[in-house]
């Protein structure tokens, strides 16, 4: 094993820990919005795409072209949170965000001189596959997420209040009023 092959699967246990750590303690700590549940996956599916034209194609001028765009398409998109983190993580997961930041153009870049220099062939073929099963797992905790019943609030009894509801100050419905 090359030693960029090594520098790259020590990056990418990095990056699966961080991922990992980000997931277990803080996701679930927090909860995720619907944005977050589905953007996930979508993040996990643009950087499969670098990883597979890396792992499955010929180490070309028009391949790379192709692998340089993905990659840059999968180094933007996973930014697309940072308005939704800016007001609900922690700085704790601020920084773990931004160590996976980093890592992640790192491990695309040293997969792709992989690529470029005929080397890897097991990991750049294992990487899609491990990050296809954690976007699976990913899409699976969307779908699980979404079918949780949330308790619905009956309107009907506000419904019968008609106007009274702007104006009775003699009905217990005043009270909320009040206090909004």
């Amino acid at each position: 094993m090359h030693l960029l092959e090594v520098g790259v699967v020590l990056l990418a246990l990095l990056q699966g820990g961080l991922m990992a750590i980000d997931e277990w303690v803080f996701h679930r700590r927090r909860g995720l919005s619907l944005w977050e549940l589905w953007g996930h996956p979508v993040d996990s599916f643009l950087y499969v795409l670098p990883l597979s034209v890396a792992a499955l194609a010929s180490a070309t001028s028009g391949w790379l072209a192709i692998y340089l765009l993905l990659c840059v398409i999968s180094c933007l998109v996973i930014t697309k949170d940072e308005w939704v983190h800016a007001r609900e993580c922690v700085p704790a997961e601020h920084w773990i965000h931004s160590l996976l930041f980093i890592v992640h153009p790192v491990v695309l870049g040293g997969v792709g001189t992989m690529w470029m220099q005929g080397e890897g062939t097991v990991l750049r073929r294992a990487l899609p596959v491990l990050s296809v099963a954690y976007a699976s797992y990913q899409i699976l905790r969307v779908i699980l997420a979404t079918k949780k019943t949330r308790p619905q609030v009956n309107n009907s009894f506000y419904e019968t209040l008609g106007t009274r509801w702007y104006d009775d100050d003699t009905h217990a419905i005043a009270l909320l009023r009040v206090e909004a």
